[in-house]
């Protein structure tokens, strides 16, 4: 594997772009009704003030995004919870804030794409909040992909690493693959890893391309 730095937005303010954080409020009505009441109506509440704030192409400080999510976890459980984000994500990749830029890479490589587009995209939305590094085979098959320089409001958050890991999970769904992301111990509190292993499915006779 050759490892390949893909985003550096570290060292500045961590925050969420508005508009990825009104899709992220618009889609719990994808959970069910006792779920979103467990949530609270004051997290909601502050949720939406801090994306009225910031509008659809500024930010909402990612102290702010880390509470709602922590919030969503505690009322679904983290298994639950990614599903919810997987589904946010693959909604948001759909978003005329992500669609030109991944339908733009897919046009360039092919659907192996949808690895490589995935620290640009990340870019759009979120700043600050990890360095991103990819580490992919020569087959596409495996791939190892680190969020390092993680800042304070998101190391040690269960939430935030459901949130890389339905991330991941969502783009090898994007790309029509099957796969799994696994999560790989760091040893460090300022960074996280995951394994991603990905296969053309078993009606598709195209390679990782």
């Amino acid at each position: 594997m050759s490892l390949e730095e893909m985003s550096r937005s570290h060292g500045e303010e961590a925050r969420v772009r508005g508009g990825w954080c009104a899709i992220l409020r618009r889609e719990l009505n994808y959970l069910m009704e006792h779920e979103r009441r467990a949530i609270g109506d004051s997290g909601i509440d502050a949720f939406d003030d801090a994306i009225a704030a910031a509008g659809c192409v500024g930010w909402v400080p990612a102290a702010s995004f880390s509470d709602f999510i922590e919030r969503v976890v505690a009322a679904t459980g983290e298994e639950r919870f990614g599903d919810y984000y997987q589904h946010v994500t693959l909604q948001g990749m759909g978003s005329p804030l992500l669609r030109a830029s991944t339908s733009a890479m897919v046009r360039l490589l092919g659907r192996k794409a949808m690895v490589r587009s995935f620290a640009p995209a990340w870019e759009l939305v979120a700043r600050g909040c990890a360095r991103i590094q990819i580490a992919q085979s020569e087959s596409m098959v495996e791939t190892t992909v680190a969020f390092s320089d993680l800042p304070p409001s998101l190391q040690g958050s269960r939430a935030w690493t459901c949130v890389c890991l339905a991330s991941l999970r969502a783009s090898i769904d994007f790309g029509g693959f099957h796969g799994r992301v696994t999560e790989i111990d760091s040893g460090d509190p300022t960074a996280l890893r995951f394994q991603m292993t990905m296969h053309a499915k078993a009606d598709d006779s195209s390679e990782l391309t």
